[in-house]
């Protein structure tokens, strides 16, 4: 598991220089390519919903395409009582995050700050897999403090 101390607090100062709704985006991007680097593999319902998102990030796929992943991924929530179960099932509620936040990114941006989604979805994901070395790497790659 990840430090609960990690060095996120960049994000706060790159959502300063930049503003919310890049460092949001950023957010996503940085969480789809951490998510891609884990040894883990992911359940299946997680896996397709993922694999929209990362072609949404490599801009070939559509909102539509979000929208219907992002509704696969909750009525597989739904079906099992798992919207609120986030320990039993936190790859799939990171991955919806991911997938509701992209989708509300095609929209004037009114959501919150890039830390407290960045932060909120990285607990779920570590409750799933972590790999410290990747997640520094990519923390500077995606939000450089220059």
């Amino acid at each position: 598991m990840i430090d609960p101390r990690r060095p996120i607090g960049i994000i706060v100062d790159f959502e300063q220089k930049f503003g919310n709704r890049e460092s949001v985006k950023r957010g996503c991007e940085f969480l789809v390519s951490y998510i891609s680097g884990l040894q883990r593999p992911l359940p299946e319902i997680a896996a397709q919903g993922f694999r929209v998102a990362v072609k949404y990030k490599e801009a070939s796929a559509l909102r539509d395409e979000l929208e219907i992943a992002e509704k696969k991924v909750v009525d597989f929530l739904d079906a099992r009582d798992g919207t609120f179960k986030f320990l039993e099932y936190p790859i799939e509620h990171a991955v919806w995050g991911i997938l509701h936040v992209y989708r509300d990114l095609s929209y004037p941006w009114e959501g919150g700050s890039a830390y407290e989604f960045v932060s909120g979805t990285l607990e779920w994901i570590d409750n799933f897999d972590s790999n410290y070395e990747l997640f520094t790497k990519l923390l500077k790659e995606y939000f450089p403090n220059e």
